[in-house]
């Protein structure tokens, strides 16, 4: 259900970046190319803004931030007194009545709940790391989850990184994506092109046992296939000694559990790392 605050995914697009962030636009996009992405929805930037404009807070965090890039107040100090006054007044009852419906219609135990900056992703800039992402989420916890997501934008790294990049405090917006949360038992990332050599015809897929969140971490070692477009030959493949995993509890957890020798083992089939290979092309295309 679309309403001035929330959007399914599947009814973004690459021309929403405005309203549902680079995040949110890009899922609706792999969505409509058909890309086998879970349902979910965004929280769009007026939600944000509405947020803001109680009490005025837009205008109070608008000077505390000039004061920090005045050498006036220190950048700790700035994020201190930002958060102090956004944790103290509520998410507006319109906007928390529109998320709420929205996850009514999503119907699911679990969901994650991820930052999608409205200037994310550009060819000088990507956000991804800089404001916050939750995972593992059930449903009455997904308001306060979204309020943290909003207030991330104003901590130390994301200020400093957004003035590095052109963008003030108080000049975007952010907005969030809700998203249904898979109990994966094999995971990954996928390069279409080689993000190391660079080279155009070399893709490159990392894959791990259990969430993907583990290879974010950096904590494990994942697998790592390098294949060849066109002719869907794996050139290389090297197996990580991947010796814990990150996998999604009944409860709603997630847990790391000791692999043992499952962790020396390939975690994708060639069959399955060309199946991916197809499907990673396609969106590249698209």
């Amino acid at each position: 259900m679309n309403s001035l605050f929330t959007a399914p995914l599947h009814d973004l697009d690459s021309s929403r970046v405005a309203e549902a962030g680079g995040k949110g636009a890009s899922l609706g996009e792999l969505m409509r190319a058909g890309a086998p992405v879970p349902p979910g929805f965004a929280v769009l930037s007026p939600a944000f803004d509405m947020f803001l404009a109680t009490d005025n807070c837009r205008l109070q965090v608008g000077t505390i931030l000039d004061h920090m890039s005045q050498g006036k107040m220190p950048a700790k100090e700035a994020v201190s007194e930002i958060r102090a006054l956004l944790t103290s007044i509520p998410v507006p009852a319109l906007v928390a009545e529109a998320i709420a419906t929205a996850q009514s219609h999503l119907n699911v135990e679990l969901v994650s709940v991820r930052s999608s900056a409205t200037c994310e992703d550009s060819g000088a800039s990507a956000w991804a790391g800089q404001l916050e992402t939750y995972l593992n989420i059930a449903p009455d916890q997904v308001i306060d989850r979204v309020r943290e997501c909003w207030l991330s934008l104003f901590r130390e790294s994301a200020l400093a990184y957004g003035a590095a990049h052109g963008y003030g405090g108080g000049h975007f917006s952010v907005a969030v994506v809700v998203q249904q949360m898979v109990p994966s038992q094999i995971s990954g990332i996928g390069f279409s092109v080689h993000p190391v050599t660079q080279e155009p015809n070399v893709l490159l897929i990392e894959a791990c046992l259990g969430q993907g969140e583990a290879i974010v971490s950096g904590r494990i070692v994942p697998d790592q296939y390098s294949v060849e477009r066109g002719t869907n030959r794996v050139l290389n493949s090297i197996v990580g000694n991947q010796k814990e995993g990150l996998f999604l509890q009944p409860q709603g957890v997630a847990e790391w559990q000791t692999l043992g020798e499952a962790g020396n083992l390939r975690k994708l089939a060639d069959a399955q790392v060309v199946q991916y290979l197809q499907m990673l092309a396609e969106i590249d295309d698209h």
